[in-house]
């Protein structure tokens, strides 16, 4: 790669993020700058989120 791809890569890394009481899947993935799909594609059974559940979050940086 030269200096010009890399610039352009997009870092992601994985988080972990503990469901806060009337927090939604959009707000949360506003919060990281990621997307509702790319949250459900990480986590099984989001269809309910329940305070204190934990998300695995990828994050683009």
């Amino acid at each position: 790669m030269n200096r010009k791809t890399l610039s352009r890569a997009v870092k992601v890394r994985q988080v972990r993020h503990a469901v806060k009481p009337g927090e939604t899947l959009y707000s949360i993935a506003n919060s990281y700058n990621t997307t509702v799909e790319a949250i459900k594609e990480s986590n099984r059974n989001v269809a309910t989120l329940r305070p204190g559940m934990i998300l695995l979050i990828r994050r683009n940086d």
